[in-house]
Parts: structure tokens; sequence; C-alpha cells
């Protein structure tokens, strides 16, 4: 039966070429040679309701979409803003066609977007592209060069209000916004290009995850029926039978932040702190995959980790050199005077160091996707960093690595994600 599915999506492809394209419409890959290879690639964007992903689109995927395009404006006001893996199909104002996608965006004050683009020649060469091109608020496009600019823009970064924004095209450009990206509140995003152990080049959080930014996703994930409550703990709804647990809720376990009842996550108050903007616990690799894997982000390598924490090589700690407590929360110090542990403090709490990161010595330590040596097999992962417990500067040190149960919960582990821009 699969060969007849095939077979008629190749029909539907072929004929639906679009005048001006340079390869037929089923070429997926971009060779001009259509095989059971595109077919696979068509079937599968079929499925998906037709959504390409960025990687995969070819000039003849954007031509053929051309009818789809619009000169009208694009909202990105708040509720609606262009999160880091949002992603558009162009027509320039000189009649090219391309593609760009938000690499990062400044949600407070300045607004700045960076885009990477992807703008074809008429033959279908390649005639511009790049990544981390910075558009300032109220500051224009040209999608032809990759330039910020005020001549022959393509598209003007339109500051309306404090909370309205859009896209607005110029010189006859057309846009289609192909894919809105979630993201929960808060999420700061950090370019590193370290050479560090092994190499690190992309974006990791600034912050570590917060109760907030979890709980967040606990509710939009409970109404889309992806995860379920079972005894005060959180599991994928697929999980019948509950063999991998993702978070304990504050009636599982007090070194939880997040209250469940009645069908609703919350953030709790305690010694009168709003725990929102402090790391989540209690939430398991399970746990943290589903978070990420929610938003289109992924955990860090822990050598991609060690990069952005150790800097330019030169520092023991993620906060330096050397280590205090006017830098990180390690030692049971508790600085916001709490009646009981956990002893966390706000992610925000403690300067920034290095390439700009908070917490990545202290606080909580990190979940990592890195296998413990040949322990992958037994469900372990690496954990880095230390946490508001370790007094030991060994364990603090950016070097040191421990195992840890992919089913584990408790008050000492957290995350923080790195973006997929594909």
């Amino acid at each position: 039966m699969w060969w007849k599915i095939l077979i008629f999506l190749a029909v539907i492809a072929i004929s639906s070429g679009s005048a001006g394209a340079d390869c037929p419409s089923a070429d997926q890959n971009g060779d001009c040679i259509v095989t059971f290879e595109d077919f696979a690639v068509f079937a599968q964007q079929w499925l998906q309701k037709g959504v390409i992903r960025y990687s995969d689109l070819k000039r003849n995927h954007i031509a053929a979409m051309e009818s789809e395009m619009s000169t009208a404006s694009i909202d990105a006001s708040n509720g609606n803003e262009f999160m880091p893996g949002t992603y558009f199909v162009y027509k320039t104002d000189e009649n090219r066609f391309g593609k760009f996608m938000v690499e990062n965006y400044e949600p407070d004050g300045s607004y700045d977007m960076v885009i990477k683009w992807v703008t074809y020649d008429t033959d279908g060469s390649i005639y511009s592209f790049g990544t981390r091109l910075i558009i300032r608020s109220t500051w224009s496009c040209d999608l032809d060069e990759g330039l910020e600019t005020t001549i022959g823009q393509d598209w003007n970064w339109m500051l309306l209000s404090a909370t309205e924004r859009r896209l607005k095209t110029y010189n006859g450009a057309k846009f289609k916004l192909m894919n809105r990206a979630k993201a929960p509140d808060g999420m700061v995003w950090i370019y590193a290009d370290d050479p560090g152990v092994s190499g690190y080049e992309g974006y990791m959080s600034k912050y570590e995850t917060t109760n907030a930014q979890y709980c967040e996703y606990l509710n939009v994930a409970l109404a889309e029926e992806k995860i379920k409550v079972y005894n005060n703990i959180v599991y994928a709804t697929s999980d019948i039978s509950h063999s991998e647990r993702y978070f304990k809720t504050y009636a599982a376990s007090p070194s939880s932040q997040i209250i469940y009842t009645a069908g609703v996550f919350s953030v709790r108050t305690r010694d009168g702190y709003d725990m929102s903007n402090h790391p989540v616990l209690e939430v398991s690799w399970y746990g943290a995959t589903a978070f990420c894997d929610y938003y289109g982000y992924r955990l860090p390598t822990e050598w991609e980790w060690q990069a952005v924490a150790d800097y330019d090589g030169s520092y023991n700690y993620g906060c330096g050199i050397y280590i205090d407590h006017d830098k990180a929360n390690y030692g049971y110090y508790n600085p916001l005077g709490l009646s009981r542990s956990p002893y966390t403090t706000p992610v925000d709490y403690y300067p920034s160091f290095g390439y700009g990161m908070n917490d990545m010595t202290g606080n909580v330590q990190e979940l990592t996707d890195s296998c413990f040596f040949g322990e992958c097999e037994t469900g372990y992962r690496v954990v880095r960093g230390g946490d508001w417990h370790e007094y030991g500067p060994a364990i603090l040190n950016v070097v040191d690595r421990r195992g840890y149960p992919l089913w584990a919960l408790d008050e000492i582990t957290g995350f923080r994600p790195v973006l997929i821009l594909d």
C-alpha cells in the first residue's frame, strides 16, 4: 500500500509545479532529480500538513509558495513575538526568493532582532547568506544584500508602541510566516562562539530554567493532553506504567515550588518570597527533555556546557578564577534566610560572568545530555556546575562531572537549554 501512496504523492507533486521554478516541484533535496528519497521527504511534509523545516527549504519550495506570500505587515506584538526559531520565506524587491530565521530576540527595552538568511539568485544559485545579522528596533533590512539599512529595504522592524510591533514590507517585497516558535516567558539567550573543550557555537539560556517557566510548560502541556498527574507526580500521557517521572509537585515533595490543584499548576510563595524566578527543582532528565522538546530546544552536552562555563579557558568556576559568596550560591549559604531547604536564589540574583551567563556555578547542578562514561544503557547522564549545598571547591569546578539517573528528582538539580535553529 505504501508504494501506491508514494506514486499518488509523486503525481500530485509533479503536477503542482510552479512557473519560474528551476527544478520539478517534487524535487525535495535541491538536486533537480526526482527520486524515492524526494518522495519520502514529500510524504513526511504532507503528513505534517505541509510545514517544511527551515533547513530543508530550497529555492523551488519557496518559489512554489509565491502565491501565498503577502505584502501585508506581520504582527509581532506582545503575545505574538518573533521568538528564536520563527522563520519566514520571501520574495525581495529585486525578485529573488529566500528564507530567514530569527536567531535571537531582545524582548526588554531594545527589541533588537538577530537573524540568519539565505537569498537565492534567479538562476537558483545562492546570492547572499549569513548569520547573526542584527536588526535594531525601528531599522530596516535588505535581504538581497543581507544588510541593516534604510535604502532598498525589504522590510522595516516597526515599533508602534511599548506592546505593538510589526514587520512592515517595503518596495513590493512579499513574505510568508512559516512557523511562529513557542517560548516560555523570560527566556534570554546568550551567543557563544567558543573553541572550549571540543568547541561550541550557538545560543544557550542565560539562566537556569525557572519555576515560572516550567509551570507555564506544565499548564500548556496539560491542556494539550501531553502530560498527566498521577499521585501528585507528572508523567507523559502515554506513560501507562508510570515508569518515567517528569516532575514532583509540592504535594509529592516539599522541595518542589510548584503546586497542582483543581487542574492548574501554580508557583508557590514561601517565607514571603515568590519562588517564580528561582530554578525549577524536583525535575528529572525526562522532565527536562520534555520541556526542551516542547519548545524546540535541547539539553547541552557536557562539553558544550563546559566550553561556555570556562569562558576563554581561564575560568576555574563558572563565576571566574575564584569563587566566593558574592559570586555564587553554594555551601548552605542561604542568602535569603529561607526557613528550610532548598536554599536557592533567583536566577538573576548574582552577577553575570564570561559570555554573560548566570549561575554556571552553584544554585542547582545542571543536567546535560551526555552519558556518564559507558552508562547510557543503565540510564545515567552527566550533571555539571555544583549546587547550593556543595562545600567542596573541586565539586564546584567547571571540570567536575558526576553521573545522575534519568529518573531521579531532588532539591539540588535543574537544567538550562540550548537553542536548536534548523
